[in-house]
């Protein structure tokens, strides 16, 4: 894995690797702040109302975590493409691994986002949950100082986290110049969260919003 600074491939723009980190950072934010838009529809009585209509549960869940999905990937784009045309930061030679590794990211951080709510008490919780898991995951995945300098004892811990496999990710693309067979392995990691926080999701929401 990469650290900071690292000249493989020649590349030591230090952007390689705070670009990616810091936009990791702000996906999660924001979807975290997306996903909490249905409990304030809950509070607001929009989401009873949208309940009381023909409309089954399952088209209305989905086009809301859909929303969230799709607000994540424009968000990345725009970063992605933001960076590589007013700092000239190069995100590889893989186009197919950079669109995979931003898509399992945005689905494992829009999974979590909807994870958080479903079992938050209320959209403030949802919030203060949210926030402080964004925090605590950008420390120990890495995104401040490269996660591959922590002793050894907190590395399993860093592992847990989103933000330790998108960044190990994005920066084998960016700072190494790897392809796709080498990600792989983040972006299966990445899609099980994101299978793993959806399915507890789906199993909860229906109980909570269902009547």
């Amino acid at each position: 894995m990469a650290a900071v600074g690292s000249t493989e491939q020649g590349n030591s723009n230090p952007l390689a690797y705070f670009a990616p980190a810091l936009a990791i950072l702000f996906l999660m934010f924001s979807l975290f702040d997306a996903a909490n838009s249905i409990l304030e529809e809950e509070r607001e009585g929009t989401l009873a109302r949208l309940m009381s209509t023909p409309t089954a549960f399952a088209p209305v869940l989905g086009g809301k975590i859909g929303g969230v999905f799709l607000t994540g990937l424009l968000q990345l784009s725009i970063l992605i493409l933001a960076s590589r045309l007013l700092f000239g930061l190069q995100w590889g030679d893989s186009p197919l691994g950079l669109a995979l590794i931003a898509i399992a990211t945005v689905a494992a951080a829009s999974s979590l986002g909807v994870f958080i709510v479903a079992f938050a008490r209320d959209a403030s919780q949802a919030g203060f949950i949210g926030a402080a898991v964004a925090l605590v995951s950008a420390i120990l995945g890495g995104t401040f100082i490269a996660a591959q300098q922590y002793p050894q004892w907190l590395q399993p811990f860093s592992k847990l986290t989103i933000n330790r496999w998108a960044l190990d990710g994005f920066t084998s693309l960016t700072l190494r110049g790897q392809g796709l067979v080498a990600i792989l392995p983040d972006i299966a990691v990445l899609s099980a969260f994101a299978c793993a926080f959806f399915a507890l999701a789906l199993w909860r929401l229906p109980q909570r919003f269902v009547r």
